[in-house]
């Protein structure tokens, strides 16, 4: 159990807009524009439903903040809870839900700010995740934290990845994501991807 009222929040809810589009790149240019204007309004966006695929847009809104500060030598600090490592390729070019991270880490190949994402991918399933897609995100400098590793001591596991990023100057902004299938299919059956095992 996690006591989120530490946390202190004070920020007062508002619901933006709902993107309602059967494009999905289209989906994901609206969603980041949105994302967008929050961020720059000095907001925190909390951002609900669809396909993990929607990390990218969320991603792209706050690099593109910080691409237009004075200082674009920042890191973006990533952490995707999930069971899947989603850094699958795009097949014709178009993004899925397995896809987002992997469009993140490439992302920054073509870019010439001088933006960079730490990744960490958290509580993933060693039997839903691939050896090439694992070496992909080891290669990539990404850190995967397996379910094995975390299970017992999630929230504490969870903070360690945090301080990590506080003790890094260079990492001042982040995003979390967290996808519902990484919770064991006994507590929250609704998904995609169902597993015996996961978060609780």
């Amino acid at each position: 159990n996690v006591d989120l009222s530490i946390l202190s929040l004070s920020y007062h809810m508002i619901n933006l807009e709902d993107i309602d589009e059967d494009d999905l790149e289209e989906a994901h240019y609206r969603l980041s524009k949105v994302v967008s204007e929050v961020l720059a309004n000095g907001g925190l966006p909390f951002v609900v439903g669809g396909g993990n695929d929607q990390s990218f847009a969320n991603w792209h809104a706050l690099r593109n903040l910080l691409a237009s500060c004075n200082d674009a030598s920042q890191r973006i600090g990533v952490i995707n809870i999930d069971a899947h490592l989603d850094v699958r390729s795009l097949i014709d070019g178009k993004s899925n839900s397995g896809t987002p991270f992997r469009q993140i880490l490439d992302y920054e190949c073509n870019d010439n700010t001088k933006i960079t994402t730490q990744l960490t991918e958290f509580a993933a399933q060693g039997s839903q995740c691939s050896k090439s897609n694992t070496n992909y995100v080891e290669d990539k400098g990404g850190t995967i934290l397996w379910l094995k590793d975390v299970i017992h001591d999630v929230p504490i596991k969870f903070q360690e990845v945090i301080q990590q990023w506080q003790q890094s100057s260079n990492i001042q902004n982040g995003f979390v994501s967290f996808d519902l299938d990484s919770i064991k299919a006994s507590d929250c059956p609704g998904v995609s991807c169902p597993a015996n095992t996961g978060l609780s």
